[in-house]
């Protein structure tokens, strides 16, 4: 029986985030290419202060991450899951807790960019209950991005 995903709120100067965010970068790089330079000024850490890491032990086996995107939106960001534990419903565990603590923040809605060439990005942003919208900020008339997002409630106490 495999260990229990276990999952921990925190900020990007993580110790365990470098890691996983060197391998997606990586990932990214083989699918986009030098395309990733354009890309890589948004993805940067310094405005990301909410961190999800989905540890299997002492392993770092997923992150997913969001910053202030407007008055009562989130952007979704750096999201990634090891090859390893794909098809493992990681990537679920992340959105839905990256959810709830958008909705603990009074937050009311997420938004994400991801890219028609990674279609399985597109797939699971579309089981999570995520609706395409158009393009927004700086990925308008970005030809490779597609653009999604999703109302999120406030928890009930």
């Amino acid at each position: 029986m495999a260990t229990p995903v276990s999952l921990l709120r925190t900020d990007s100067a993580h110790p365990g985030l470098p890691g996983l965010i060197q391998q997606l970068d990586v990932y990214l790089r083989g699918i986009y290419g030098e395309r990733m330079v354009f890309f890589d000024q948004f993805n940067g850490l310094e405005d990301i202060k909410q961190v999800v890491i989905a540890y299997r032990g002492d392993e770092a086996i997923g992150c997913g991450s969001f910053k202030a995107f407007g008055s009562g939106t989130v952007e979704l960001k750096r999201m990634f899951v090891t090859p390893a534990q794909r098809g493992r419903r990681v990537g679920s565990v992340i959105v839905s807790e990256i959810e709830h603590w958008a909705a603990e923040l009074g937050k009311s809605r997420i938004i994400l960019e991801t890219g028609h060439e990674m279609p399985g990005a597109v797939a699971f942003y579309a089981r999570a209950g995520f609706e395409r919208i158009d393009n927004y900020g700086p990925f308008v008339g970005v030809e490779e991005s597609c653009c999604y997002a999703k109302d999120v409630t406030t928890p009930e106490v």
